[in-house]
């Protein structure tokens, strides 16, 4: 497993430095800090400024609604935190300096947190859904060969309540489970692979 820091990044061919760009990637994150409820009144040309401060206030927010355990504060806890997500372009101290040229890479890395943060509750948002909950942690415990009737019978309990889901569609997900434990059971049947005996 290669060390994060060691990840190949790619050549950025973004025109970071273009005033459209810029201007597209600012709107994109107003958006999301006025949906978010963003402490602080923000204006598109207030972003479109380079300052460093406001860069530190907006990226530490943001990460926040991926993650309340993310911290990025300084630049050694963002540099650690976009390694950790696979930030898949160079970030330097000369970038986090916020000084007037690299301010379009700083506008793109706010604008990578905010789609991250959207896919983040994008997630939260299907796992609130009773089925697809049932269909996670039952898929959780086929993979962790662990018995799943608790997970069956809770997901019963929560269908009874609510009254949303019919007989058939429950039926339908049983049968799912079902096709799962019986691939597992002849994947199991065939024994170790060629490449498994080796190991």
């Amino acid at each position: 497993k290669p060390r994060q820091d060691l990840l190949p990044r790619l050549k950025d061919n973004r025109p970071l430095k273009d005033k459209d760009f810029q201007t597209q990637c600012s709107k994109n994150i107003i958006r999301f800090l006025v949906a978010s409820i963003y402490p602080h009144p923000l204006s598109l040309q207030e972003l479109l400024t380079p300052d460093s401060k406001l860069f530190w206030n907006v990226i530490d927010f943001v990460f926040k609604q991926v993650d309340l355990s993310f911290s990025c504060k300084n630049e050694t806890e963002l540099k650690e935190l976009l390694r950790f997500l696979r930030y898949p372009y160079l970030v330097n101290s000369q970038i986090l300096s916020g000084a007037h040229n690299f301010w379009g890479h700083l506008i793109a890395i706010m604008d990578f947190a905010v789609e991250l943060a959207r896919v983040s509750q994008n997630i939260d948002q299907t796992r609130s859904s009773p089925i697809v909950e049932y269909c996670l942690d039952a898929y959780e415990c086929f993979m962790s060969d662990t018995d799943a009737s608790e997970v069956k019978e809770r997901f019963y309990e929560e269908m009874n309540e609510i009254g949303i889901v019919s007989k058939n569609e429950i039926e339908i997900v049983q049968i799912k489970m079902e096709d799962l434990e019986n691939t597992k059971k002849t994947l199991s049947s065939e024994g170790p692979t060629q490449k498994d005996k080796k190991i």
